[in-house]
């Protein structure tokens, strides 16, 4: 199955000829990917007899230049929120020499917050500097991580009238940063780790909206907990984890049971 990314450069490239003047669909269909659903050949047969004009090509043209422009100027904010970062202490890393820095490099005893941040699944460094915009370096304006996700628009909310529970309304909290959180649980949602198999098991018995909002909201919890430690990293507890514990409890519920039907009352304690 070819990628989204590779499906997106054939999209592209394949409008690039085509405003660019070619009308062969031979041509055209070479552009696509190898492995693209249907082949070549059902991409040259889609192509064939296209944009006869000169109309649709010149608006394919005036379009890609607007997509470049828009790229550039995205790279360019980028590259200044980048730069914005390195001027703040609070961002930076620990080199191998126990010495702060913007680029600590391999080995170093502590990663920079947009390094730290990227660790997390589905959040990438890009990402990362665009929550770090939104959220600070300072988490003592949100004294619990429950404040910053109320912040965000992503804490749970019950809407009930009587006996009647109803659908809650949408949150009004900062749209930007929970505009965030969702594609950072999008991406979780490919990946073999905790927060992507959260977001897989919760899917279905919630549906797919409200399970992204779930795993948005674990996202920006365990982005509270980051920025206040330089030396925290994040840790998943693994995909199967919720395996392993509910087997436990299911145990320890069995065993009381039993132990109930005795006419015994039991305090459990963790083992030392």
């Amino acid at each position: 199955m070819v990628s989204r990314l590779a499906r997106a450069k054939t999209t592209r490239d394949i409008l690039e000829a085509l405003g660019g003047g070619q009308r062969n669909p031979k041509t055209l269909a070479a552009l696509a990917a190898g492995q693209i659903k249907g082949g070549r050949a059902a991409v040259e047969q889609a192509l064939d007899g296209m944009l006869p004009g000169e109309h649709h090509p010149r608006l394919i043209r005036v379009h890609l230049d607007h997509i470049t422009f828009l790229d550039r100027s995205i790279a360019a904010l980028e590259d200044e929120t980048g730069a914005a970062l390195d001027t703040i202490p609070a961002a930076w890393g620990i080199s191998a020499d126990g010495v702060p820095s913007p680029d600590p490099g391999p080995g170093a005893a502590a990663l920079t917050a947009v390094q730290r941040l990227a660790e997390i699944p589905g959040v990438s460094p890009a990402l990362a500097m665009a929550i770090i915009a939104e959220t600070g370096l300072d988490m003592t304006r949100s004294p619990t991580a429950g404040h910053l996700v109320s912040r965000a628009g992503l804490a749970p909310a019950a809407r009930q009238s009587g006996p009647r529970n109803r659908k809650p309304k949408k949150g009004q909290g900062d749209s930007y940063l929970k505009g965030y959180c969702t594609p950072a649980a999008n991406g979780a949602a490919r990946t073999g780790t905790f927060p992507g198999e959260r977001l897989r098991r919760l899917s279905k018995r919630l549906g797919g909206n409200r399970a992204k909002c779930a795993v948005a909201r674990s996202i920006l919890i365990i982005i509270w907990h980051l920025p206040a430690n330089p030396e925290a990293r994040f840790t998943g507890p693994g995909p199967d984890w919720h395996d392993r514990k509910t087997d436990r409890d299911r145990k320890i519920r069995a065993h009381l049971r039993q132990l109930h039907a005795l006419g015994l009352h039991v305090t459990i304690t963790p083992a030392a």
